[in-house]
């Protein structure tokens, strides 16, 4: 009776095509933990998402724009150092571990906000400020670059001749040709933001799309995790196509090709590849460092402090973090290697076709995008099933 009541009893093509039409016709289903219809629980918990994203995005922008211009206007002194440094440990240090120090620190010593999430805007101040905090860090070492880079240009040495001074020619030339590249990163990490959000909200007790999510992949709602996914990559594919509008509406004139070839000579990009090959190359061969058993329960030892034994500590069930970390990070690469390749091949076919094809690569890169969000969507529910 529950095969026939949930359609399982019906092939898969046709259940596929009957939940691809539900997805044009807002009949989403009922999911299985809340009981509730799919669209009921994204109307309720994306809005609290969106105010948490849009918090957050405020935060971006206050942070990014003012310290970015600053750092253009004081190359290589003081200010533009320390920035420097903060910015690469902003960008390293993780979103939750973050959050944990704002509760720490605003709620808990100084009691300035809640533990628990307040009603209003103030019950998203921290969780929002701690998710914006690793994009605005990344951003601002983007958009610093940017604003050097114009900073040699001819039109540049132009208005100094014409006796402009250094803030106005930056705040009202040189801005407005810097931000291409930085409106791109930004629309592209607006998904992120979206789908990272799980951990702040679990940290922030807040419950949005992301703990919905992660609440539906653990209770093997397949329902509520497809339809999930399709959302968050619509956004995301929405997203990229609104940075390529408002680039062209910012600078309509530029036409900017990016060199990978003289990126990837720099000191920064090889050390960066190196670090990445290193952890992949630690992942691969989990089983020779991992101290213990991922899997191998010792209830003595449960919330175990880091010592020689456990490096990293135990979990509630007395399981060594860093071999499970470990074992993770190998089932994490088997999954990514795979997918990382087939859109690998896709994109050079695309990339190829869309360089030949002039004035519709546009349309082609959007195409693409669409394939990428198919082909991503496709591959969860194989895994999820």
């Amino acid at each position: 009776m529950i095969r026939v009541e949930m359609g399982l009893d019906q092939p898969l093509p046709v259940r596929y095509i009957q939940w691809l039409s539900g997805m044009f016709t807002g009949e989403l289903g009922t999911s299985l933990t809340t009981h509730q219809p799919i669209v009921k629980d994204l109307h309720k918990y994306l809005a609290t998402t969106t105010s948490l994203v849009g918090m957050a995005i405020l935060w971006i922008i206050m942070l990014t724009v003012p310290i970015s211009l600053l750092c253009a206007r004081k190359r290589n002194r003081l200010f533009d150092q320390v920035t420097r440094g903060i910015t690469i440990c902003g960008i390293c240090v993780p979103t939750f571990w973050l959050g944990f120090l704002l509760l720490l620190f605003f709620a808990i010593h100084l009691k300035w906000f809640s533990v628990l999430p307040s009603p209003g805007w103030r019950g998203f101040l921290l969780p929002s400020f701690a998710l914006a905090v690793p994009s605005s860090c990344s951003l601002i070492r983007i958009m610093r670059s940017s604003l050097l880079a114009e900073l040699s240009s001819d039109y540049v040495r132009f208005a100094k001749a014409r006796g402009l001074s250094a803030n106005r020619i930056l705040v009202c030339h040189i801005l407005r040709n810097a931000l291409p590249p930085v409106v791109t990163i930004f629309f592209q990490q607006f998904g992120f933001l979206i789908a990272g959000g799980a951990v702040i909200e679990s940290v922030f007790s807040i419950k949005g799309i992301g703990t919905y999510l992660v609440d539906s992949v653990i209770a093997a709602d397949t329902i509520a995790v497809s339809t999930c996914i399709v959302v968050i990559a619509a956004i995301f594919v929405v997203a990229n196509f609104m940075a390529d509008i408002i680039n062209r509406l910012l600078c309509p004139w530029m036409v900017r090709e990016e060199n990978d070839t003289e990126a990837t000579q720099r000191p920064q990009a090889i050390i960066g590849l190196g670090l990445i090959a290193i952890v992949i190359v630690i992942a691969i061969a989990a089983p020779a460092f991992s101290p213990h058993d991922p899997e191998l329960v010792n209830l003595s030892q449960k919330y175990a402090q880091p010592d020689a034994e456990y490096p990293l500590g135990t979990d509630q069930l007395g399981r060594c973090t860093l071999s499970r970390l470990l074992y993770g990070a190998r089932y994490s690469i088997g999954i990514s290697l795979p997918v990382l390749l087939i859109l690998s091949v896709i994109g050079l076919i695309v990339g190829t076709f869309s360089a030949c094809a002039g004035e519709k690569k546009q349309t082609i890169s959007l195409l693409y995008s669409v394939m990428c969000l198919l082909l991503f969507l496709l591959l969860s529910l194989l895994l999820l099933s």
